[in-house]
């Protein structure tokens, strides 16, 4: 019997399931944070580690840090 993951999120004042894409469940929190569901219930910490580090080298998470660093310079 194989494992199964979920994920949700709050939308509109309602937990949704975030259904993976290809494995993949992308959040709508962090833009460029994915996490690989197949390879971490299959064990293979070397796959999940590479879709984590692609995301958080995406544009997308590029564009979230740079984000979170002019807010933080704004507020100082």
């Amino acid at each position: 019997m194989r494992e199964e993951s979920s994920c949700v999120h709050a939308e509109e004042c309602q937990y949704v399931n975030l259904l993976p894409e290809d494995g993949v469940i992308r959040s709508r929190v962090f833009p460029g944070l994915w996490l690989d569901t197949t390879a971490l219930l299959d064990g293979n910490m070397p796959q999940v580690l590479a879709v984590l580090q692609a995301s958080t080298a995406s544009a997308e998470h590029q564009a979230f840090v740079r984000k979170l660093a002019d807010t933080r310079s704004g507020s100082s």
